[in-house]
């Protein structure tokens, strides 16, 4: 079956909980590392090709606008080396985004709960982030950030110590909205590179090649472990 046929077939699965559960059961493949490659080859091309499409689109929808670096993270950058950047952003950066982005991606309970807990609660701080650079308040944006946070927290701590029937019905309610902030998360979480930025709908699509990607990362969590 061709690869964007699968992954059009991966995508349909997560629109209801039933298909999403019965997906991740029945259709994990052991860990490859030849696919794994490739299907992170076809994100990369895939967010490289999109990216080039949409630059003179954004730069004709913000008329100029400025987007403007994140300074602090310029500043924390600038301190390393070639190689400790390389390492910084190719190899411990994607390392990290696997656990906060994907990790839950099991119908394991504690593989679930830890992974929601700890990675995606990572995710959700990055809200901060992109609200400051939309010009809200400091205190306004930690407090939108920390009742995520503390949200997220109250729902998995359920799960966890929720009984095996109760859990099995709480988590297919969990897996198909969870599914679908995590890409966006994984989206979100880019805006935080920048210190200013045009209304959301324009800043949805300056990130379209990482929520694009982020989809294909998915496909290979659930696919290939």
């Amino acid at each position: 079956m061709p690869i964007f046929q699968r992954l059009f077939i991966f995508l349909s699965s997560f629109w209801k909980a039933d298909t999403a559960y019965s997906y991740l059961q029945t259709n994990k493949s052991k860990f490859n590392l030849k696919n794994t490659f490739y299907i992170g080859l076809l994100a990369v091309s895939c967010s490289f090709l999109i990216g080039l499409f949409i630059t003179p689109v954004v730069l004709f929808l913000t008329q100029g606008y400025v987007l403007s670096e994140n300074s602090q993270l310029v500043d924390v950058l600038s301190d390393y080396s070639a190689i400790g950047v390389f390492g910084l952003v190719v190899l411990l950066g994607p390392l990290i985004e696997e656990f906060a982005f994907r990790a839950f991606l099991s119908t394991n309970k504690w593989v679930f709960g830890l992974g929601s807990l700890i990675g995606l609660n990572y995710g959700l701080l990055a809200i901060f982030d992109v609200l400051l650079a939309y010009n809200i308040s400091e205190t306004i944006s930690f407090v939108i950030t920390i009742l995520f946070v503390i949200a997220n927290s109250i729902w998995v701590i359920r799960l966890l110590v929720a009984k095996v029937e109760k859990y099995k019905e709480l988590f297919k309610i969990s897996i198909v909205p969870y599914f679908w902030l995590s890409i966006m998360l994984f989206g979100l979480i880019h805006l935080s590179n920048y210190s200013s930025l045009p209304f959301f709908l324009i800043s949805i699509i300056i990130v379209l090649p990482q929520l694009v990607a982020g989809i294909w990362f998915m496909y290979a969590r659930v696919e290939y472990g």
